[in-house]
């Protein structure tokens, strides 16, 4: 049995306090992924988180990660990847 988990897709990391262009840019693509799982009889799960407006004033988001402690294969893929934490509201310190 395939099953689709759909991981907090809900309006708080869309348009929300954590909400992003980069979130609403793929509402249609889960949807639609959403409506095939359905059609094909597959079980969809979802995951859901709750934040309040000044979520991004908590402890919870205040997280930081020195660049210069991190380490990836090139330099290329360290870029990608201090990117992809800032995507994901961790702030990048010791950039250079």
């Amino acid at each position: 049995m395939k099953v689709l988990i759909v991981i907090d897709m809900q309006n708080d990391f869309i348009d929300g306090s954590l909400g992003t262009k980069e979130a609403l840019a793929i509402v249609d693509k889960v949807a639609d992924k959403i409506k095939m799982a359905r059609d094909a009889g597959q079980m969809v799960i979802f995951t859901r988180d709750t934040h309040h407006q000044n979520y991004l004033e908590t402890q919870e988001v205040k997280i930081s990660v020195d660049a210069g402690c991190c380490a990836c294969v090139s330099p290329e893929s360290h870029k990608t990847a201090l990117a992809s934490m800032k995507l994901c509201q961790i702030n990048v310190t010791g950039e250079e």
